[in-house]
């Protein structure tokens, strides 16, 4: 659980900063992953999001209810 008090981003930045790729929600960890070169995927619904302000690269896969093959194919390894 991160409370996004500095010390906890600080952690944060740590443990993004050791993966291979982020997988989650756009959010606060997302915006610290995006300071590193490595995948970063978003899973979602297709329905509720608001997609018009995220951002687009080859490292960035905003997918819809993928399986768990599918994101894990997207990771190096």
């Amino acid at each position: 659980h991160f409370d996004l008090t500095c010390e906890s981003m600080l952690r944060m930045t740590s443990i993004i900063a050791g993966a291979r790729a982020y997988i989650g929600l756009m959010s606060g960890p997302l915006v610290i992953a995006n300071g590193f070169n490595m995948p970063k995927l978003v899973p979602h619904n297709g329905r509720s999001w608001d997609m018009s302000h995220v951002m687009y690269s080859p490292q960035h896969h905003y997918l819809v209810e993928p399986t768990v093959e599918q994101l894990l194919a997207l990771i190096p390894s």
